[in-house]
């Protein structure tokens, strides 16, 4: 499935929780090689640093999209 919006969905902030995945995908859909590479740098060493130094990079707003948002959709 994929998730077409404004921003760009991001959980770096909650890679510890996501620890217990057996694996997960980073889609580089519409993404060039070089961005790819630099977000799997991040997720390889989080920092807020690098996640602020790439976001105004690549001019992008990150956020958690509809995680933590409660909705009507089952």
């Amino acid at each position: 499935t994929h998730i077409y919006r404004s921003e760009v969905t991001s959980y770096i902030d909650y890679l510890d929780e996501l620890k217990e995945l057996d694996y997960f995908v980073v889609d580089g859909i519409f993404h060039t090689d070089e961005y790819i590479i630099d977000i799997l740098k991040l997720f390889r060493n989080p920092s807020k640093d690098l996640k602020e130094a790439l976001e105004n990079k690549y001019k992008e707003k990150w956020d958690t999209g509809f995680f933590f948002k409660k909705t009507i959709y089952k």
